[in-house]
């Protein structure tokens, strides 16, 4: 069984190469760790980053599941190929052979050398339980997500740095803050150069998602007609992030709750949406235990529900979910490679007091964070930030509340901050 090597030494993608945070994170895991799968959507850039960091190491092969003839060489007999492998190897798209993390496992226990394995895949396989305990000590995973504003304005440090300092910094505001735009855009790679602009970023979209629901999810499990999954999506796509109500969901779609949770679980997997829970300081404190449920990418949100920027600048209850929607996904891409672990969550309490994100750094330390469409911030935009406060003490940082201000503004304790801080120096 001969392995080829497919890397395309004169590989170049059709966009320009940006910063990435998750390299980083990729190459220090490489040297300290066996494997390192790097997980993420389909078309976040993933190929792209493992080829540019094989000018690090030129002696790293490079092997793609996409290709016919490898696929069916690791399908048939996963051992084998993996023992034939000359290492160190990349291997791109691993999600569509899951069978190769058991031999993966085999041969990192006969021969532990950092750096061995560099994985891609654009299903989060790592959530199934198998996979996760095969390699649990051997491997390291990090996220590649479509890129964050603050990647796409090549700015420096990081809006998460700045909110959890003692005395809140100034902050050089950078880049548009169009917001209707960047919300359409999103931050898949080919969708920052559409040509032209609004059908090419439609068609890249619509057949992105047929992708996703045709083909990588038909890579996890066995499934008929993928009707079902595009109609959560576009149910999903009409309130985004709303609070996850599994009973009242199943009853619209007139499916059984069981099945529901597993289409919403395999839209997790293959990176279309995630779920934010919900945060309390106490187990008996009487909280709304709803999650809420968010699209990765705002482009796709847009897309299903069919809005375009005529709409996001006319309906202001569209406008003002899309926002958070796009915020919060900004945010917990930021946390996926920052080096501190944050923990993100939402508040809600029976009396109606909420904060749309709690960011739990692993020191314990809180900061708050509203999410506001307009311009305006009334002292009745703060209940659910001076909620948190109190419950927490001094384990609070602050409370922030986004909003469309172009300046830095305290109120009642709080700040008030320009959501393009979030991609601003």
């Amino acid at each position: 069984m001969p392995i080829i090597d497919r890397m395309d030494v004169d590989y170049r993608p059709s966009w320009p190469i940006l910063r990435r945070f998750a390299r980083e994170r990729v190459v220090s895991g490489l040297a300290s760790m066996p494997v390192v799968f790097l997980t993420g959507p389909r078309q976040a850039g993933k190929s792209t980053l493992v080829r540019h960091l094989l000018n690090d190491n030129p002696k790293r092969a490079y092997l793609t599941l996409d290709d016919a003839l490898l696929f069916e060489s690791a399908r048939s007999d996963p051992d084998g190929f993996v023992a034939q492998l000359q290492l160190p190897v990349t291997i791109d798209e691993i999600q569509r052979v899951p069978e190769l993390f058991l031999a993966i496992k085999a041969r990192v226990d006969r021969e532990r050398v950092n750096g061995s394995f560099l994985l891609t895949g654009s299903s989060n396989i790592t959530l199934t339980s198998r996979v996760a305990d095969s390699l649990a000590g051997r491997m390291t995973t990090v996220h590649c997500w479509p890129f964050t504003q603050l990647e796409i304005e090549g700015a420096t440090g990081t809006f998460l740095d700045t909110i959890f300092e003692e005395s809140f910094p100034a902050i050089r505001i950078t880049g548009s803050a169009d917001l209707p735009e960047r919300i359409l855009r999103g931050g898949y790679p080919p969708a920052l150069h559409a040509s032209p602009p609004v059908t090419g970023l439609r068609e890249f979209i619509g057949g992105l998602v047929t992708s996703l629901l045709q083909r990588d999810i038909r890579d996890l499990v066995s499934i008929s007609d993928v009707f079902e999954l595009q109609r959560i999506l576009r149910l999903l796509a009409a309130q985004p992030a709303g609070e996850l109500n599994i009973t009242r969901l199943a009853s619209d779609l007139a499916l059984p709750r069981t099945t529901l949770q597993n289409y919403l679980r395999l839209l997790e997997l293959t990176y279309l949406t995630y779920t934010l829970p919900s945060w309390s300081t106490n187990p008996r404190t009487r909280m709304v235990k709803t999650p809420k449920v968010y699209f990765v990418d705002t482009a796709i949100a847009c897309y299903e529900a069919g809005i375009d920027r005529g709409r996001l600048q006319t309906d202001t209850l569209a406008f003002g979910h899309l926002l958070e929607n796009f915020v919060v996904s900004e945010i917990f891409k930021m946390a996926s490679w920052h080096p501190l672990r944050i923990e993100l969550s939402h508040y809600r309490t029976h009396a109606g007091r909420e904060v749309d994100l709690v960011l739990e750094r692993s020191d314990r330390r809180v900061v708050g964070i509203e999410i506001k469409a307009s311009r305006l911030v009334t002292p009745q935009d703060l209940r659910g930030l001076n909620d948190l406060r109190q419950a927490l003490g001094d384990r609070f940082v602050r409370g922030i509340i986004l909003c469309q201000s172009d300046q830095l503004i305290m109120l009642d304790g709080h700040m008030i901050v320009p959501i393009s801080a979030l991609w601003s120096t």
